[in-house]
């Protein structure tokens, strides 16, 4: 129960620092077989609550952090910007990157999954 609790002797933290947030976490994360292992093998409540909630959720819910982010970031530009930031523009170019790369592929996949699906229903039909 060391990864629980922590363990003084070996400098292992408690996986609950703060009671609320990391309660809800810790509950959620039991909820899942994956999750419970992931503790077990020391590894922190956030990744393991990341592995217990399965890649699905985690890419949707990334996709609606990334866009409210991306709209308060719009929404203070006329008074956050300052035109001579080539920083700030260089951040936002790759992002800009990012995000076209993450569309091509999720069009990739979706092109290749049709297309397996068609092979599948002539060789099964």
């Amino acid at each position: 129960m060391g990864w629980l609790y922590g363990k003084e002797s070996t400098n292992q933290p408690s996986l609950i620092r703060s009671q609320n947030p990391d309660l809800k976490m810790f509950d959620s994360v039991l909820q899942s077989e994956d999750g419970v292992n992931a503790l077990r093998d020391g590894l922190s409540l956030s990744v393991a609550s990341d592995i217990s909630q399965g890649d699905p959720k985690i890419f949707r819910s990334s996709l609606q952090l990334a866009k409210q982010n991306l709209q308060k970031a719009l929404g203070t530009l006329t008074t956050g910007y300052e035109s001579d930031d080539a920083e700030a523009l260089r951040l936002a170019e790759d992002i800009q990157e990012l995000a076209q790369d993450l569309v091509d592929r999720m069009y990739q996949q979706k092109s290749r999954e049709r297309r397996t699906a068609r092979q599948s229903k002539r060789a099964n039909g």
